[in-house]
């Protein structure tokens, strides 16, 4: 049996009638239909708080910037993208430069897009230095072993050979410290790219569990990831999840990151003490990172 319409004093309301009103509508002629309706004082209140959330965030998107397409600024003789991001957690604009080079601006929620402009031209000569200083990377895995024909497989730094076949697979030779990376001939890139993400979670799964062993501490499930911002990160359960491209780097940075990871078991921060706990048992940790730092721009861009 079909239900029948509400009715507030003889007038037909239908279920969420207030919700369909077009967000075209004018505020004023919404307002005068609200006033015909005679609502009772708890509708009537939840009536206009709807309309002016409605106007409010209409007219807040129509101060915000987009992301779909990058602004254009002009920085040292020339034309740079720049993509805006907004972000919950942010607490003031910050203006990266990601693996590319690729200019990103991170707004807070709300942030106005004057706002946005006005901080884009203040940090116009940062912005122009920045990226003198940034190198253009490539995507080509295959490209980067023709460069740097060597990984690392949980604590050894290997020759890396690439061979055709049937199917994506790997094998080590441990007697010759050599890793054999196996892909198909139709796709190349994609399918190494698959044998790499293998290899790392392999490799990386008994890196981990190696170095945890070591230095006394317990881990969670280790997960493999293809993150753009970080090396690696640790949950308060005790779960990593690590960057693939790890493998690519040598064995003393590989495990330095996975040391950082680890002493996030003991403080899930990044105070003095957690620092203290990572010199210990990474006394040289202050050299790796300034070298991570250097491999941040090679490596991030690769597999994309």
């Amino acid at each position: 049996m079909q239900d029948r319409p509400s009715t507030v004093h003889g007038f037909p309301l239908k279920p969420k009638f207030l919700m369909r009103t077009r967000q075209g509508d004018d505020f004023l002629n919404s307002w005068q239909l609200v006033g015909k309706l005679a609502l009772t004082p708890i509708l009537h209140y939840v009536a206009t708080r709807i309309l002016f959330s409605n106007m409010l965030n209409n007219q807040r998107k129509s101060n915000m910037l987009g992301s779909v397409k990058p602004l254009i600024v002009h920085v040292g003789g020339r034309d740079i993208e720049v993509w805006t991001k907004y972000s919950v957690r942010a607490l003031r604009v910050r203006l990266t430069i990601q693996p590319g080079p690729r200019v990103v601006l991170t707004l807070p929620e709300g942030t106005h897009a004057s706002t946005a402009m006005r901080f884009l031209q203040d940090h116009s000569d940062w912005l122009h230095h920045a990226l003198g200083k940034a190198r253009t990377t490539q995507s080509s895995v295959i490209g980067h072993f023709t460069k740097f024909p060597s990984l690392t497989f949980d604590h050894k730094w290997l020759s890396v050979e690439i061979r055709t076949a049937g199917r994506c697979t790997y094998k080590v030779k441990e007697a010759d410290d050599v890793i054999m990376l196996f892909h198909t001939d139709d796709h190349p890139e994609e399918s190494l790219m698959r044998v790499l993400r293998r290899v790392a979670q392999d490799g990386l799964e008994k890196a981990a569990q190696r170095i945890a062993k070591k230095v006394g501490v317990k881990i969670g499930d280790v997960s493999i990831r293809n993150q753009s911002t970080r090396w690696g990160s640790c949950s308060s359960s005790g779960s990593l999840s690590l960057n693939w491209r790890l493998i690519l780097l040598p064995p003393a940075m590989h495990d330095h990151v996975i040391l950082h990871e680890l002493a996030h078991r003991i403080h899930m921060n990044h105070s003095e003490r957690f620092w203290s706990q990572l010199e210990v048992w990474d006394p040289e940790w202050k050299r790796h990172d300034q070298e991570l730092t250097k491999k941040w721009n090679v490596l991030m861009d690769l597999g994309r």
